[in-house]
């Protein structure tokens, strides 16, 4: 009876962790597919003529060792920075902390930020991660690439990031629009092959 108990803790485990669940794949093709809409869509930031073309974004094939549980430190005393961006405005971040884990044997670290007046309004933390690493420039977009993580998906001293989510920013695709640029402190030497990858 012992055996067979643990037996359906372990089952329930496995099938609740969100490294092993099987609808995992699924889950992200959705979430692109849903990425693909919003770029055909009347906000999208694609340029007319993309847009006419537009048959989906690029993205690295899906791979569940990007999806990972951090380490997450909050600092004693959270810095308020001007993050520049890649025209004439700044935008007014909160560093909360940073989040440690690793990926192919590397020890990555990375700085994680919220935006003030986002804050203010909403009063939740959206917790923002721009960052470069070894593919930017080459295999992905120059300028970095950025990932969201939901407060929701923090748990203690850990979170929960999913690379496969990586994005681009909208000055990706449309020289326009303002982009939070990458701080030096995240900038991975790793090669994170996950997520967006360049547009053209």
């Amino acid at each position: 009876m012992k055996i067979l108990t643990l037996f359906f803790i372990s089952l329930f485990i496995f099938s609740c962790s969100p490294q092993t669940n099987e609808t995992y794949k699924k889950s992200i093709i959705d979430y692109r597919k849903e990425n693909n809409k919003f770029y055909l869509s009347d906000d999208s930031p694609l340029l007319e003529e993309d847009k006419k073309n537009f048959v989906g974004l690029n993205y690295f094939s899906i791979k569940q060792e990007y999806a990972l549980w951090a380490t997450y430190q909050i600092f004693e005393k959270p810095d308020t920075i001007i993050m520049p961006t890649t025209i004439e405005r700044n935008i007014l971040m909160i560093n909360e902390g940073e989040v440690t884990f690793t990926l192919k044997d590397t020890l990555c670290t990375l700085q994680i930020y919220y935006d003030v007046n986002r804050f203010l309004e909403n009063k939740t933390k959206d917790y923002f991660l721009p960052l470069g690493d070894g593919t930017s420039g080459i295999e992905s977009y120059g300028g970095g690439r950025y990932l969201e993580v939901d407060s929701l998906n923090s748990e203690g001293n850990k979170m929960w990031l999913d690379f496969n989510k990586l994005y681009n920013p909208y000055c990706a695709y449309n020289h326009k629009f303002s982009c939070p640029i990458p701080p030096k402190e995240n900038l991975l030497k790793v090669h994170i092959s996950a997520g967006e990858r360049k547009f053209h």
